[in-house]
């Protein structure tokens, strides 16, 4: 994986997710739980078109890096929802490539080959 490969994977996860969400119904669960309707069921949305439409078609190192830009973004975002209790959020300004690559970054089963 090089940088050029990181940046096209997450301009194409991010462009699957809507412009703004509306975050507004949430349950709690426990003490620091939370489940929020709408993003866990956009989240689903975008996981299944990529398990659909690229999963089939990409090689297996760079289907397992769409997998994590995918839940990397939706961490960034279900933590900033959370941390925020706001009501709307527009993913690709929460979820910014610099954000998503230190959430990559820091899974130590996927390391690029490049330098930061």
């Amino acid at each position: 994986m090089n940088r050029e490969k990181f940046q096209k994977i997450y301009a194409e996860v991010i462009s699957l997710w809507p412009e703004t969400l509306d975050v507004t119904e949430k349950i709690t669960r426990g003490k620091q739980g939370l489940f929020i309707k709408n993003l866990t069921a956009e989240h689903d949305s975008v996981d299944q078109h990529i398990e659909d439409n690229v999963i089939p078609s990409a090689r297996q190192e760079d289907a397992d890096w769409y997998r994590l830009v995918d839940w990397s973004i939706f961490q960034k975002l279900h933590a900033f929802v959370k941390k925020e209790n706001c009501n709307t959020i527009c993913p690709a300004k929460v979820a910014t490539e610099e954000h998503i690559l230190k959430i990559c970054l820091s899974n130590e089963e996927f390391t690029p080959d490049w330098e930061e």
